[in-house]
């Protein structure tokens, strides 16, 4: 195929504001987990398919596999309630309970 031009599970990306790695972050319909450290305006690279560990908000329990996930960046936490989905949960993270494994969908809305 002459037209491919990577997976693009991690993709170049312009930082809206100075981000930490491992912080998620929105940019137009783009659901985004920074992988380094970024400056505003300067171009990172984000991870926007696979899967990540994301905290959950105090009072959010564990949700049961498959559960849409909610991502508020202003917390940088799971919520339940309206927003974007940004992926599906599929369990509990082993190594730390206030968070849960989420499997990033890409979105086309």
């Amino acid at each position: 195929m002459i037209n491919f031009v990577q997976p693009a599970n991690v993709i170049p990306l312009t930082a809206p504001k100075d981000l930490v790695s491992g912080e998620g972050v929105f940019i137009g319909k783009i659901f985004a987990v920074c992988t380094v450290n970024a400056k505003n305006g300067t171009t990172f690279e984000g991870f926007v398919a696979g899967a990540v560990s994301l905290k959950r908000a105090v009072g959010f329990a564990q949700p049961a596999q498959g559960a849409a996930i909610v991502f508020d960046a202003a917390s940088q936490t799971c919520i339940s309630g309206a927003g974007t989905t940004v992926g599906y949960t599929y369990g509990a993270d082993p190594d730390d309970a206030t968070r849960a494994l989420v499997k990033l969908i890409p979105t086309a809305v």
